[in-house]
Parts: structure tokens; sequence; C-alpha cells
């Protein structure tokens, strides 16, 4: 369908709105006093919100005298905040720019332009930390393709390298906390949202295009992701990514039943509350997010614990997982995260993956979703996007990525998952690259009047038709560059061995020693069972696949 087909779809919905809206209080369902006027179309919020003082409520702050609860990341926080205001508005069809064929190079001409979201925090305060929520009026205007919301909202910082503490009035991303569910934009309703900031130079399309990727391959609980040209009390603050926060909800990992369920996050800044390193590969396990029943915490921890362990013992010591991951959605992960070149898996950092039931045998880890792609389309080797060389080794990292051998073993290890894997490429390459590269156009034919903007406040956004054909490119030529090089299986594995200060698999003596990288790329000739020329990484030497590491 094209723009104008979902256009014209857009005025008749507002159209109904506009004869059957009503203002709801947020406590409850039933209509404030002062319905609008069927002949009014235009909705102003109460202006009270705006004049109190602000109101602060720290992270872990639970106060007793009030009276309703807030979930906040698997604990509670408490606040006596009642908007004095809600729009509910039909629910509409999510759209994120997937739907947009063939449209003009401007799509000005058409009415269409980058939403705008205007946060008025009360009191005019700003918003300086990650931990006190501040209470604040959030309005978003559209720009004619997506529909139009007033509400009462939450906002904090949030972020680990990207959030300025010493300046908060610098391009920093928030956190946005509504009291009930929304769907902004016609998302999928949640409490909790994220504006991402986006701040490295020629970083304002990674996000966008790398999800994209994700959700067409179908990766589990994908994110969405929607410019937005942001301003807080009035004042400009860049161009912005709204997107869902990644949890347990019904926005992100949508599960019937979450109470023995659980978010992971393989992460090296290990900052959670609840955190514990695997046995086998020393993986740093944050506990993102629970909702475990009363009484059931302690002996819920001891269940994932233990079923993460088992993991990692299945994968490195048997070589078969399949009976414990859902190997389908782990090849669907992997893949993507190879043709992006998102490297942060391999740190790790942001790497996320859940279990709905951790006390069932039965019930299998999921991988995903796909988070933090600021570090993706070559920026790792070349501190740019599309520049580097697409032909990049993904398998092949450098030696400082402490989590590359668990995620080479998942993919290598057991066949059924290498086997999914080449299934997911295939179906990539015939019917999703080239929706993907038409998505790199329009992405920055949408956002192009944003970037500029943005370039005037922060520096950054004026080169960006450069940047969109070099990403385009370099998504192109390395999709096409992987998978010429897949084999129909897994290569096989010899013995383990050690040599010197190098461990390896030996390659069998009757076989040749010509070296090569797991893309095909040769290296150069090895004498047997010598790999101490060989810098860290993952090799075919003689037919059969060499692991080379510190010892």
């Amino acid at each position: 369908m094209d723009l104008k087909s979902y256009t014209r779809g857009f005025v008749a919905l507002s159209l109904f709105i506009s004869f059957s809206s009503q203002v709801y209080s947020i406590g409850g369902r039933t209509p404030l006093a002062g319905s609008f006027s069927k002949k009014h179309t235009i909705f102003q919020a109460a202006p009270d919100t705006l004049d109190k003082p602000a109101n602060v409520f720290p992270g872990d702050h639970n106060p007793a005298h009030h009276e309703e609860e807030v979930e906040e990341e698997g604990m509670h926080i408490a606040s006596d905040h009642t908007p004095a205001h809600k729009i509910i508005l039909e629910e509409t069809e999510i759209r994120d720019l997937d739907n947009i064929r063939n449209s003009p190079d401007d799509l000005s001409e058409q009415g269409f332009h980058i939403p705008r979201m205007d946060i008025h925090i009360d009191g005019g305060a700003f918003v300086t930390d990650k931990k006190n929520f501040l209470k604040a009026l959030i309005k978003i205007d559209g720009g004619g393709y997506y529909p139009d919301m007033t509400d009462s909202v939450w906002i904090r910082g949030r972020g680990n390298s990207t959030w300025n503490a010493d300046n908060p009035h610098d391009k920093n991303p928030y956190r946005l906390k509504f009291r009930e569910k929304v769907s902004p934009f016609g998302l999928e309703k949640g409490k909790n949202w994220i504006l991402l900031t986006n701040k490295q130079r020629h970083s304002m399309m990674a996000n966008a295009i790398g999800m994209k990727a994700a959700r067409l391959v179908r990766v589990q609980a994908a994110n969405h992701i929607i410019p937005i040209d942001l301003f807080i009390n009035g004042e400009y603050r860049g161009n912005y990514n709204f997107t869902e926060k990644v949890g347990l909800a019904d926005n992100s990992v949508k599960l019937a039943d979450q109470s023995r369920a659980a978010l992971l996050e393989l992460d090296t800044y290990f900052d959670e509350t609840h955190k514990f390193h695997s046995n086998l590969y020393n993986l740093p396990v944050n506990i993102k997010d629970h909702h475990f029943r009363k009484g059931e915490k302690a002996a819920m921890l001891d269940y994932i614990q233990t079923g993460f362990d088992q993991l990692c013992f299945a994968l490195q010591n048997e070589g078969k997982i399949s009976h414990l991951v859902d190997v389908d959605q782990l090849a669907r992960y992997l893949m993507v995260n190879e043709l992006i070149g998102n490297y942060e898996i391999m740190h790790p950092k942001s790497l996320f993956l859940y279990k709905e039931d951790f006390t069932s045998p039965d019930s299998k880890f999921v991988f995903g979703p796909i988070w933090d792609l600021n570090w993706t389309f070559g920026y790792e080797q070349d501190r740019d996007y599309g520049t580097a060389d697409p032909k990049i080794d993904f398998w092949n990292a450098p030696a400082h990525f402490e989590n590359k051998r668990f995620i080479n073993d998942l993919l290598f290890k057991d066949r059924s998952v290498y086997q999914a894997y080449c299934k997911v490429w295939a179906d990539f390459m015939e019917n999703h690259l080239q929706e993907l590269l038409d998505y790199c156009d329009v992405y920055y034919q949408y956002t192009k009047d944003s970037f500029l903007k943005n370039a005037d406040k922060w520096s950054d956004g004026k080169d960006y038709r450069t940047v969109a054909q070099n990403m385009k490119n370099w998504l192109e030529r390395r999709a096409h560059h992987i998978y010429s090089r897949l084999s129909s299986q897994p290569p096989s594995q010899g013995k383990t061995s050690t040599t010197g200060s190098i461990k390896a698999y030996e390659a069998p003596a009757n076989r040749g020693n010509v070296t090569y990288t797991l893309q095909g790329i040769r290296i150069k000739d090895q004498k047997q069972g010598t790999y101490s020329e060989l810098t860290p990484g993952i090799y075919i030497v003689g037919g059969v696949k060499i692991a080379v590491t510190n010892r």
C-alpha cells in the first residue's frame, strides 16, 4: 500500500475520532464532565499540570502513604501523581515508515513531516540524573503520518556511555513512563518507552536501519524506531529516536504469564541488583527484568542461574543445545548481528535473552531483542558508518572481545543452529534484502530536514545523503559476500590440543594446511600444528575449523 492510501485511511479515522472523543481521567474509564463538542477537532490539555511545582520521586522511593504503585523493572515505586487529563484515541495500525513505497523525493510535498514531541516538565525543571522521575506533559504532533497524542508522563535520564552526567543539557537519552499503557505513534500499547540520542557522528540512521533488519528477519520482539524532533520546555533538543523499552511487557517481550519468566542481559556493566557470572565462559549475566510471585524470588533466582549454567555446559561440552534454545530465533538473532556487524554482543554488551518459565524443562531460551546498534555498519573498524570493508569476518573478532567464543559456539557447535541460520539467510536474500536497501533511502528522505536542524544545534546532520548511500552500499555488498560463502554444513571440528601459549583444534595430518577465514579468505599456509603466528580467532586449516584463542 502506498503512502497516499494510508493518508486517506488516517483522515477517515481522524474524522471518526473528532465525533466520538472524550476526555478520561487516568485513574479510571469514567468520562470527565466536559466532553469535546462534535464540531471541535483540536485537543487541548488542561494547563494546571504545568503550573504546579516539579513533582520528583526517586527510583527506590516507596513511601507508605501513597495509594497507587507503578511497576519499575522488577520492583515497585510509588507516586501520588494524578494527571489532570488523558485523551483516549482509537487503536491505529502500527506504522514505522515500513509502508511507504514509491514516494517522491520530497515527502513534505505530500504534507508529511517528521513528528514533533514536546515535553513540558512541571515547574520548568530539567532532567539532571538517571534516578529521579519528573512529572511532565507530553504532546506529540504526528506530522500527518502518525496519530497525534497528548498525555501526562514521567521522565528521567537513562543510558550508560551516552549519558553525560557532567552536562545535563548535553544531547542525553531519556526514559519515559506512563501510568497506563499507551500507544504512541500507533505502536503496541505499553507504559515504558525510550528516547535514543544517537549522539555519535553519523549515527542517526544506525538504530533505524538495524532495527528494520531485525523486523524483516523477524527477530523476537524487534523494536520500532520513530524519528522525532524533541523539544523540552520549549527548547529544541535535536533529532531523537522514540522506541520501546526492552523488557517483559506488552510492547516488548510479550508473555502470557510473566511470573516465572526473566529477561537476562549479558553485559560487562554488570550493574543490576541480581546478577552472576556463569560457571563456563565466565559470562556476566544480569537479571534485567522479572515479575516473580511474592515469596518465590529466591527460588526463581536459583532456577535462573542453574538454567543458564546448564545451557553453557551443553554448548561447551556436548555441542547440542536444541533442547534448551529456540533454534529458529537464535539463528535469526545471529544472522542480523552478523549482517550489521554488531560486535557489541561479543564484549558482551546488550545481549538479551529470556525464558518464559525457568521452572519448566520444556521452556526454552529465546535470544532477543536486539539492542544498542550505534557501533554497527563498520563503525567498529572505521569509526564511521558504511565506509569500512564490508567483507570483514564477523566470526574472526579481535582478541579483546571476551565473549566471542560463546557467540561462535552458539552458531557452529550445534548443526541444527547452523542449518537454521543458512535458511534465514536464504529467505532474507530472496525476500527482504531489497526492502532493507529501499528503507535506507526512505528513512533518509523522511528525516533529512530533521538531520539538518540537528546539525545547527549539535554539528551532525549535514552530510546524511552520503551516509545513507554508504550504509546502503555497505549492506548490499556485505549481504552478497556473506551469502556467497555459506556452506550447507558447519565445518567439522577435530580434537583439542595445546601448542605453547595457544589453544587450538588440531588438523588431521593427512589434510592440506592452507588457512582461510570463515568467510573463505585465504590467509597463508601453516606448518602442521603450529598456529602461533595467527591472531586469536576462527580459521579453516586443511578443511577443519581451528579455534585459536589466548590461553
